[in-house]
């Protein structure tokens, strides 16, 4: 959550939707990159998609089934 309220410059809500708060298509790769870097992780790129960057909440468990090797929920 944290990477991705700085990176819009303003807190958002973990369901709220990621493009109707501020984030670009730019500002999304960022984001990516950071959270790919704190995380010491890679998204698929298959996974690069509107239903798994729509919001913080997404994103996050994306990132966990990532961190807990659940490929099957990815």
């Amino acid at each position: 959550q944290e990477i991705i309220c700085t990176q819009i410059g303003h807190k958002i809500k973990n369901d709220d939707i990621l493009l109707e708060n501020g984030i670009d298509s730019i500002s999304i790769i960022e984001v990516i990159t950071s959270i790919e870097e704190a995380f010491n992780i890679e998204f698929e790129s298959s996974m690069l998609n509107y239903k798994m960057l729509k919001s913080i909440q997404t994103i996050s468990l994306y990132v966990y089934n990532l961190l807990n090797g659940d490929k099957n929920n990815v």
